[in-house]
């Protein structure tokens, strides 16, 4: 399952992807150029919280570079993407409302 993390620039989508690789968190990370991913598997429960219908699922989940001039070669990461986490930056209301060209 291909996951792709969208929003502006330096709003955490490095962040996360650094916390789900080793847990840890980190006052600084560089600026992503192009994309980057991270292939690590879930387990996902099934209906009602039981094991019945869950299962392992292996998630690529892609962090893609939030400045505009990398903007233009994007839509070809989003190809086979299974879903998309939306992120901001709740401190800077302007990184939700761009958001909608993210899209």
């Amino acid at each position: 399952m291909k996951l792709i993390l969208l929003g502006s620039s330096a709003v955490g989508k490095s962040q996360i992807l650094h916390r789900l690789n080793g847990g840890t968190f980190e006052n600084t990370i560089a600026s992503t150029i192009g994309v980057e991913f991270l292939g690590k598997m879930f387990f996902v429960k099934g209906a009602n919280g039981g094991d019945g219908g869950g299962g392992k699922v292996k998630a690529q989940i892609w962090d893609t570079a939030g400045q505009e001039k990398f903007a233009s070669m994007m839509s070809t990461y989003y190809r086979a993407s299974k879903g998309v986490v939306l992120v901001h930056d709740v401190t800077r209301p302007k990184t939700f409302l761009a958001m909608e060209r993210k899209i």
